[in-house]
C-alpha cells in the first residue's frame, strides 16, 4: 500500500508536468517564442514549484518508511 501511494503521487505529478507542457505548447507556436517569454517563464516557475512539492513529499515518504522499518516487530 505504501509503495502504491508513492507511485501514484509520482505518476500524478508527471501527468501534471505533461499537462502544463501541453498548455504551453498550445499557447505558443514554438518553444522559443519571443512573443510570449512570460508564458515560458511561468511554465518553468510552475514546474519548479511542482518539483519542489514532490521532492518534499518524497522526503516525507522516505522518513515514514524508515520509521516503519525501525519500529517493525519481526
Amino acid at each position: 500500500a505504501f509503495g502504491t501511494t508513492v507511485e501514484k503521487d509520482v505518476a500524478e505529478t508527471i501527468d501534471d508536468f505533461q499537462e502544463e507542457l501541453k498548455k504551453l505548447e498550445t499557447d505558443i507556436d514554438t518553444y522559443k517564442s519571443k512573443k510570449k517569454p512570460n508564458k515560458v517563464k511561468e511554465f518553468y516557475i510552475k514546474v519548479y514549484n511542482m518539483n519542489s512539492t514532490l521532492s518534499t513529499k518524497l522526503k516525507e515518504y522516505a522518513a515514514n518508511y524508515a520509521e516503519l522499518i525501525v519500529f517493525c516487530n519481526p
